[in-house]
């Protein structure tokens, strides 16, 4: 007799925008399992959902958000407008000179772009100097960003590319058909999240309003816990003691 073969496990499933609506109504207690939500129940809910993604953009950096891009230089342009997808930039750039390979993540030599703050850039004595940018600074500007770069590129940098980590805003969640676009751990907290918000909106109890924001909550502090760039960081405090001596 031939040995039954069994199927492997697979770890592919992910639910959609819409099912995660459905789970939403559900755990509110708005409908039962065997019903769906009608195409005005759902369309409300991702109304909604858009909201509670907006709302997360603000509340840290989330690997997923954070993608490394372009910025092409110009001789003597020193600002630049970035993509209204373009929420901030993330740490220090890396100045590529045009001479050398402009293949990403390829160039035989790059030199730091260090971030700085607003006060930073604004009391540089003389921001007509032209040479290789070594500081930059990403205005928050709405509905685009400014990205203030100094020294202004010269001639000899014309052509030059900096790469930047630039945290993006979130791809819009309004097609039911599409799948979030988070990582995948994050799927229970939208669900309880989006449910809080559709028992307030129903007039469900405060206790349930409550059980379902206190639920969502707890999900957050956990995804947002792993959603951050895994590097170990060491502290260290050093403070005077009377039983610590001084040399000279």
């Amino acid at each position: 007799m031939p040995n039954a073969q069994v199927e492997a496990p697979t770890s592919l499933y992910v639910p959609s925008i819409d099912d995660v609506v459905a789970m939403a109504y559900r755990r509110a207690g708005l409908l039962n399992v065997q019903q769906s939500p009608d195409i005005a129940q759902g369309g409300v809910a991702r109304q909604i959902l858009s909201t509670i993604v907006t709302g997360l953009q603000a509340e840290g950096i989330a690997m997923r958000a954070v993608q490394p891009g372009y910025v092409l230089l110009v001789a003597g342009q020193n600002l630049y407008t970035l993509p209204e997808t373009v929420i901030d930039c993330v740490g220090n750039g890396a100045y590529i000179d045009p001479t050398v390979s402009q293949v990403p993540f390829q160039a035989s030599s790059e030199t730091p772009v260090i971030k700085k703050d607003r006060d930073t850039y604004q009391n540089l004595s003389s921001k007509s100097s032209a040479s290789r940018p070594t500081i930059y600074y990403f205005a928050r500007e709405a509905p685009l960003g400014t990205l203030y770069l100094w020294p202004t590129p010269s001639q000899t940098e014309d052509g030059g590319r900096i790469r930047f980590n630039f945290h993006n805003l979130r791809p819009d969640v309004v097609n039911g058909g599409m799948t979030l676009p988070f990582e995948r751990y994050w799927d229970e907290y939208f669900v309880y999240a989006l449910a809080g918000r559709l028992a307030i909106d129903n007039s469900m109890s405060l206790d349930r309003v409550g059980y379902l924001d206190n639920l969502a909550a707890a999900k957050k502090d956990i995804c947002k816990g792993y959603s951050k760039p895994s590097v170990n960081v060491q502290a260290s405090i050093n403070h005077r003691t009377a039983w610590r001596k001084s040399y000279r």
